[in-house]
Parts: C-alpha cells; structure tokens; sequence
C-alpha cells in the first residue's frame, strides 16, 4: 500500500461516522445515503493531493461532504424532502434516555425539512463546531454565521409549534 492510499484509509476511518451523519441528513432512503457515502469517498480521493493544509482536516471533510450531498440534491431535485427516522437512528439513540429519544426524532425530522445550506450550518452547531469552522465549511462568511443559527433555531421552534399544535389537534 502506497502513502496516499495509508493517508486515503486514515482519513476514511478517522471520519467515516460524520461523513454518515451528512449523507443521512440528505438522503431518505438507504441506498441512496450508500450512493452519497460512496460519492463523498471518491471526491475524497479525488481531493485529497489538493489538500494543502490550509484549514483543519475536519473542516475539509465537512465541506466536501457537503457539498457531494447538495450537489447531489440538486441534481435529483430533491430540494426539500424530509428526513425519515429508522433504525440506523434509533440505534444511534440508543445510548439515550427513552424520554429524550422522541424528542431527538423530532429534532431530526424537523432539520430535515430545512434548505440546504440551513440544514449544514444546523449539523455543525450541533456538532459544537465554532462560527470560524462553520463559515470555513460552508462558505458563510463569519459575521452572518450567528444571525443564521438564530433564525434556524427560530425556524425550528415554530415548525416544531405547528407539528404539536396539529398533534393536539389530532387528539381532540
């Protein structure tokens, strides 16, 4: 095995869960989460004797995973579909408290309603990166990194609103 296929496999192990996270916050179905997963890897092979350094590796991981999954989506005009909760997320779930987990599905299906460039700003707040990674990543310059989340996590909550409000609704 030569350096860049030691160096390929690396950053595949090393990142393989968050690159899974990405491509299933853009796909509904299996095989086509598979089909971005396996486009991701092959950009990053494509990629990877252009990556000088210049930024973390986690942040050129992020963005080419990104950028595979809403290039993809916009190729299958697939602008707006609705993230479906399955097993593979609730196994992930699987380490928390049964009360919290509806809560969690809920927060997922919401995000998966979200445009695009929302939904991965969303991903990376929740993955506790900072604004200068989040507008690294996505191309958002650092300054409207902040206003955006607000206005996401105000676009949730009334979403969220009006999803109990039908449920209530449903109940009566």
């Amino acid at each position: 095995m030569d350096q860049r296929e030691s160096r390929y496999r690396k950053l595949v192990k090393d990142n393989q869960l968050i690159i899974y996270k990405i491509c299933r916050m853009f796909a509904t179905d299996k095989a086509t989460v598979d089909e971005l997963f396996q486009e991701t890897l092959i950009n990053f092979w494509k990629g990877l004797d252009k990556f000088r350094g210049d930024s973390k590796v986690s942040s050129w991981v992020y963005r080419i995973a990104f950028n595979t999954c809403i290039s993809y989506s916009r190729k299958r005009k697939q602008l707006r579909e609705v993230l479906p909760i399955t097993a593979d997320i609730e196994q992930c779930l699987s380490d928390i408290p049964s009360d919290k987990q509806a809560m969690i599905q809920q927060m997922y299906r919401l995000i998966g309603c979200l445009e695009e460039l929302d939904k991965a700003i969303v991903i990376l707040y929740l993955e506790e990166k900072t604004y200068d990674e989040i507008a690294e990543i996505t191309g958002v310059h650092r300054n409207n990194v902040g206003s955006r989340i607000n206005r996401i996590k105000k676009k949730l909550k009334n979403m969220n609103d009006v999803t109990e409000k039908r449920r209530i609704l449903c109940y009566h």
